[in-house]
């Protein structure tokens, strides 16, 4: 089941977030919540979910490319120092 998700996402102060959308593969609606408790950059909390539905093939893939167009999901930590 190819599934939109939509959550809150943190680090961008007190009682504030940043909409977040994020494209998935799962077998049932359930299992795309239980994957959000885990990815990086979501609130911890009861209200972190704000949508979630299954959507077609075609709507995925277009969003997966809409993903690494994102900057606030792209960013990582540099790992080397110096």
């Amino acid at each position: 089941m190819y599934v939109k998700a939509v959550f809150r996402g943190g680090h961008v102060g007190t009682g504030r977030y940043h909409e977040m959308t994020r494209y998935m593969i799962v077998r049932n609606l359930v299992e795309a919540l239980d994957i959000a408790k885990r990815m990086p950059r979501v609130k911890k909390n009861h209200l972190a979910v704000i949508s979630c539905k299954p959507i077609s093939k075609q709507e995925y893939r277009r969003g997966k490319k809409a993903e690494k167009l994102d900057p606030y999901l792209n960013t990582r930590k540099n790992k080397r120092k110096g």
